[in-house]
């Protein structure tokens, strides 16, 4: 019970609720509270504009990257055009994630891949300028 009115009191104290970015040490939390599905995908369009991140629940992780620089990545994905599918799916890393994943060819998991997260890809632009336009995106120091 004391651990969730110490993680309470961090949350407001942090202001996790209303802070898109989140300073943390060398490395930035995008906190979309979007879901492990969206974030997963939103992670994949980051690792592509050359940001090294790991999604989680509640949003990504941008390992040695200050709030300035994944806002500045996140307003270019906000003003592109829809990127296609295919296009995030060539990022996609950790394919073989099932029992016999292995005896599936690449590029049948890649296109499964892309027919699967379609619509998690069409709002990526959406999320960015969402996470952008936020009026204070830098947390207190």
């Amino acid at each position: 019970r004391d651990l969730l009115i110490e993680g309470r009191r961090a949350f407001g104290e942090l202001k996790i609720g209303s802070l898109p970015l989140l300073a943390s040490g060398r490395d930035t939390h995008v906190m979309s509270w979007r879901g492990t599905a969206r974030n997963s995908v939103f992670a994949i369009a980051l690792s592509a504009a050359g940001i090294e991140c790991t999604p989680h629940d509640v949003g990504v992780t941008a390992a040695n990257c200050t709030a300035e620089e994944v806002a500045a990545i996140l307003a270019r994905i906000a003003d592109m055009p829809p990127v296609p599918v295919e296009d995030i799916a060539s990022f996609v890393e950790n394919l073989r994630a099932a029992k016999f994943d292995e005896h599936v060819p690449s590029s049948l998991l890649r296109r499964l891949w892309a027919r699967a997260n379609a619509e998690q890809v069409k709002q990526l632009q959406l999320l960015a300028r969402q996470v952008v336009t936020a009026s204070d995106y830098l947390s207190p120091a």
